[in-house]
């Protein structure tokens, strides 16, 4: 998943300008798929991204199917609801 406004990362980068390294968000991400927790392996930016664009990477929960909203927590801040992924 890719998502912007997740918060800074560490070492911070400065907004707009490429990355040139894998560096995690400084804060806590969760992800809810289908409204199910899943596990979140990376949350951060990576080399070759604009700086202010965070890469989750999340293992799937069991059990999920159809067409689910994605929701992405980070900090205080939630994502709405309208977002969906299908899986099989």
């Amino acid at each position: 998943l890719t998502a912007t406004g997740l918060g800074p990362t560490n070492p911070p980068g400065s907004s707009g300008t490429p990355v040139t390294g894998a560096f995690p968000l400084a804060g806590n991400v969760s992800v809810q798929v289908g409204g199910k927790a899943a596990n979140v392996i990376f949350a951060g930016a990576t080399q070759g991204q604009v700086a202010g664009t965070t890469q989750l990477n999340v293992q799937l929960p069991g059990g999920v199917a159809g067409n689910v909203p994605v929701v992405v927590t980070a900090g205080n801040r939630t994502s709405q609801a309208t977002v969906t992924v299908s899986i099989r």
